[in-house]
């Protein structure tokens, strides 16, 4: 005999139907900053980025990639290698990092189980960089999975730049199982606005598309791409990015002397 499933499995509000009801693993966050604040990290990281314009004379095109990011110095040394800080003489960070990490501990909060989650509010460690594109500037696909929350705050960005583009982590899969041309978009686009803080896991690959790349825009005839119609932007894309690093490299281990003993910390508290 053939056991059929309950009847509430076959209903219109079923789990297998909430498939179709994506809960957005994306969170968008409208103006979180003070605008105050916001100018201060604007005007600090403007004012780095064109002292830095002298780099250009030894190497006119390395060091324009190098110039972009905070990560590197002069030399194209990663800040890891040098053991600077990216976010030097960037006025208004700490008190940027004390209004973001609540939204992103509350963000991770939603999407998945923590049992220590209250100790992330105190002691979660952000490495963080700014980045300053122009209107050719095309960043690819690519990933943070070493680290568990990626926070992308737009310090400015003009109507006109280009979005935010997520990849679907189904995206092979779609590709590779359904016949003729998939209706399910494989991209998400988040096309934010100055003072928006964008958040996702680290390990959704992301892109940033350039002036003369493809856009997905849900609706749009013949598949839902279409070029960028914007062929100049009138002011640079300032953005900071934020990574929350992976709470077991925080909390379980003691590798550099760095992170939190969770045991340590509960024992306090007791006491």
């Amino acid at each position: 005999m053939i056991r059929r499933p309950p009847r509430s499995t076959l209903s219109s509000s079923s789990a297998a139907s909430d498939v179709y009801k994506r809960q957005p693993i994306e969170h968008v966050q409208e103006d979180p900053l003070p605008l105050e604040l916001r100018n201060r990290l604007r005007d600090s990281i403007v004012d780095i980025y064109k002292s830095r314009e002298w780099w250009l004379e030894k190497e006119p095109e390395r060091a324009k990639w190098w110039r972009q990011l905070s990560y590197f110095n002069e030399k194209g040394q990663h800040v890891s290698e040098t053991g600077e800080d990216s976010m030097r003489g960037v006025d208004g960070w700490d008190e940027m990092k004390a209004i973001i990490t609540p939204l992103a501990v509350n963000y991770f909060e939603s999407i998945a189980h923590y049992p220590y989650i209250e100790l992330l509010k105190e002691h979660w460690h952000i490495y963080g960089w700014w980045m300053v594109c122009d209107e050719k500037q095309h960043l690819k696909y690519h990933h943070h999975a070493q680290h568990c929350v990626i926070g992308n705050y737009y310090v400015q960005k003009d109507e006109e730049h280009a979005p935010m583009k997520l990849k679907s982590p189904l995206d092979s899969l779609i590709i590779s199982s359904t016949p003729g041309v998939s209706k399910i978009p494989s991209e998400v686009v988040l096309n934010g606005k100055t003072g928006d803080l964008l958040l996702w896991p680290g390990w959704i690959e992301h892109e940033v598309p350039g002036t003369d790349t493809l856009i997905y825009r849900k609706g749009e005839a013949q598949g839902g791409y279409i070029h960028n119609p914007n062929d100049k932007y009138e002011r640079l894309r300032v953005t900071i990015v934020l990574c929350f690093i992976d709470p077991a490299l925080q909390f379980g281990y003691q590798l550099t002397g760095k992170g939190v003993n969770i045991k340590e910390v509960e024992q306090k508290r007791e006491v």
